[in-house]
């Protein structure tokens, strides 16, 4: 048994990567896991019902606070003792190589391609984002390189970090997933789950949902702003919108498990064209038909699946044509449910993570005698 640390100063201690797979595959393994992470509401209860233990630093996710927490992790560290230490953010690179040269085992988790990021963040000016995106390159893999291992959440991600990286990717943990609603018992509204923001489709979906008026849209996620929700209570449609807020990973898919569609209409960026979105595969778990964004690589999936339709998600006739195809056919859940079982499961890919995880640990041990 390990004493293993998942540590993070930028994802909340409830993120699903984190806490629901990586942390409980491990637990369930036999290890003494601790996830050290933002506050998150419930997370602490959760990982007491995983089997492992939950620590929290501040609420506050700004990168002055977020400075802040760092100074006072390594005593926090040091009263763990761990013998492997995952690094869930790429601003701790240089703190994980300080812990790998203090004599600690370092694995970073690479969750999404940062220099492709910078090219869309609304706070850089748009003239810096290709320097800030270049520079991130040249600085990230030397900081990686003395690692013990890394990881990452899609084959992109990881050809990106210029280092041999294990892929261990966010599909559903399907023990967790309820059977699905049959057809006839969903109810007639539509589901998004995730950050709430204008790239991630809201004003296509609040014009969606202006073309269905029957409809009602659940969105369950934190919005990026208050103007933006300012903007959505103005819309013509608001009145049909129930606005959850962030939920823990379970009441999340209690909030949707009804729905007739899914939706998933980010906007084409360069980081999301190849990003393989763990809502689209929990509305499959699910057995909800999907709409998403027509990148190439989800027409794919969703083609392969059978299991709803994609559109442009900045033209709006497309994506109600694509709606009312999807909401007047039969079945398409249900393929998606039998596509996610056979293709996109957490089962396999934590098989991979463990088989990672134990050759880090042997390699260690290894090294010590």
């Amino acid at each position: 048994m390990a004493r293993v640390l998942h540590l993070s100063t930028v994802h909340p201690a409830s993120d699903p990567r984190i806490l629901e797979k990586q942390a409980a595959a491990m637990a369930a393994s036999g290890h003494d896991v601790t996830v050290l992470a933002r506050f998150a509401a419930g997370a602490v209860a959760r990982g007491r019902e995983l089997g492992l233990k939950v620590e929290t630093l501040s609420q506050r996710s700004s990168r002055r606070s977020r400075l802040v927490d760092q100074l006072g992790l390594k005593a926090r560290i040091a009263q763990h003792d761990p013998d492997l230490i995952f690094v869930h953010d790429p601003e701790l690179l240089p703190f994980a190589n300080w812990l790998k040269h203090r004599g600690y085992a370092v694995v970073y988790d690479a969750h999404e391609d940062l220099p492709l990021q910078l090219l869309s963040k609304p706070w850089l000016p748009s003239w810096s984002r290709m320097p800030a995106a270049m520079a991130t390159l040249l600085v990230q893999k030397p900081l990686m390189a003395g690692l013990d291992g890394l990881k990452a959440a899609t084959q992109p991600v990881a050809s990106s970090l210029g280092c041999p990286a294990t892929v261990v990717r966010n599909f559903p943990d399907l023990s967790r997933f309820p059977a699905p609603v049959p057809d006839g018992e969903r109810k007639a509204s539509l589901a998004y789950v995730g950050a709430i923001s204008e790239i991630r489709g809201l004003r296509e979906m609040m014009n969606l949902l202006q073309e269905l008026p029957n409809y009602r849209l659940v969105l369950v996620g934190r919005w990026e702003s208050e103007s933006l929700r300012q903007w959505a209570e103005a819309h013509p449609a608001w009145n049909r919108v129930e606005s959850t807020g962030p939920l823990a990973h379970q009441d999340a898919i209690q909030a949707i498990a009804d729905a007739r569609l899914g939706l998933c209409l980010l906007h084409s960026r360069p980081n999301y064209l190849e990003a393989l979105p763990t809502k689209l595969f929990e509305y499959m778990a699910l057995g909800i038909p999907v709409l998403a964004s027509n990148f190439p690589l989800w027409r794919e999936i969703v083609a392969d699946a059978q299991c709803g339709q994609v559109a442009d998600p900045i033209k709006r006739s497309d994506v109600f044509e694509a709606a009312q195809d999807v909401l007047s056919s039969q079945g398409l859940g249900a393929n998606g449910h039998r596509a996610v079982h056979r293709h996109y499961s957490w089962q396999s890919e934590s098989k991979r993570l463990m088989g990672f995880m134990d050759r880090i640990l042997q390699h260690r041990s290894a090294a010590d005698r």
